[in-house]
């Protein structure tokens, strides 16, 4: 299977949520930003906060979602339900296929960028995508 994880800008969440999946899975993970500069590296404060537990992020460049390159992905997650109906305004085909990456957290499934906020915001923010990446994996073993 083949997920996408998009957020923003492709330094922050979808990073660092891909990493999560693909870390302990036989998925195969991308990860892209709606607004994304190419070719720009993790947040170092986003990697600090990690403590080096994904060494994936060290190498990580950012990428932009777009629709001149069709995505492949079996799934598509994003972090916020304003970023979903973008995807879908920008690739229709993908409707079904898309969906929140926190949709299974109690409470608000949008997961707020942290970047540029407190020290706080960044631990809660790596905790939701903890959670939710651990979902997502239990989720999709029972589909394969």
């Amino acid at each position: 299977m083949i997920v996408e994880v998009i957020c923003h800008a492709n330094i922050c969440r979808s990073p660092v949520a891909a990493a999560l999946l693909e870390q302990t899975s036989g998925l195969h993970v991308k990860s892209s930003g709606l607004h994304a500069v190419p070719n720009q590296p993790a947040d170092r404060r986003m990697i600090e906060f990690l403590g080096g537990e994904l060494s994936s992020l060290l190498g990580h460049r950012s990428s932009r979602f777009s629709d001149r390159k069709p995505p492949t992905a079996d799934l598509v997650l994003v972090m916020e339900r304003s970023q979903k109906r973008h995807v879908l305004e920008l690739v229709p085909h993908l409707t079904g296929r898309t969906m929140l990456f926190g949709q299974w957290l109690e409470g608000e499934p949008d997961i707020a960028d942290p970047f540029g906020r407190s020290d706080a915001d960044y631990e809660f923010t790596i905790g939701l995508l903890r959670v939710a990446a651990s979902t997502w994996l239990e989720r999709l073993s029972g589909m394969e």
